[in-house]
């Protein structure tokens, strides 16, 4: 029989012991530990170095600084012209509840006015006109007034002695109502033209 088999290598020895790593092992730990120090020293050194210039910062900021200055004479008088226009804040029409014509003025256009001050005094001759017709009308009422009731006292007087009818009683107390309601009449449109 052929044995196909390749052969085997030759067994090799066996590994020597590790002693040598376990020496490099505690070498770079102790390095490690090292280095992580000088980081954390460097980092502290820094850290109260930043925190000496904040406090010598916040000291030099904290004292005020005031500011002085001379007063000088300046110029007496500056002059600017600017393009502008002026408006009133408030402005009101006023319209005259007559008509007339301007007899006198109190008040200049812009002049700065007060509620129920006079401005103006207007001359009404049309209304001054129908004022007097009206007052003549109240006269004239008043004495028809006065003559409608001296002669219903003398027919209601005639009427109880039977001496007049009693349509003519009726007739001249009639009459007096009328007179009355006309004076009325007269003299509200007194009152309406004043």
């Amino acid at each position: 029989m052929v044995d196909n088999r390749e052969p085997r290598p030759p067994r090799s020895a066996p590994p020597p012991p590790r002693k040598k790593k376990k020496s490099y092992f505690w070498l770079w730990l102790i390095l490690g530990l090292i280095v992580l120090g000088l980081a954390v020293a460097g980092v502290t050194v820094k850290r109260m170095a930043a925190q000496k210039q904040l406090q010598s910062v916040t000291q030099q900021m904290a004292v005020q600084t005031v500011l002085t200055v001379n007063p000088t004479k300046g110029a007496p008088t500056v002059l600017i012209t600017l393009p502008g226009s002026v408006q009133a804040y408030i402005q009101t029409t006023v319209y005259a509840q007559v008509t007339g014509y301007l007899k006198r003025w109190l008040v200049d256009i812009g002049t700065p006015v007060k509620e129920g001050q006079l401005l103006a005094e207007i001359e009404t001759p049309q209304l001054d006109q129908q004022l007097a017709a009206a007052q003549a009308t109240v006269v004239q009422g008043q004495a028809s007034t006065d003559l409608a009731q001296t002669t219903a006292d003398r027919y209601n007087s005639l009427a109880d002695s039977n001496a007049v009818s009693k349509q003519d009683v009726d007739t001249n107390n009639g009459n007096l109502a009328v007179a009355k309601a006309n004076l009325t009449n007269a003299k509200a449109n007194v009152a309406g033209h004043q």
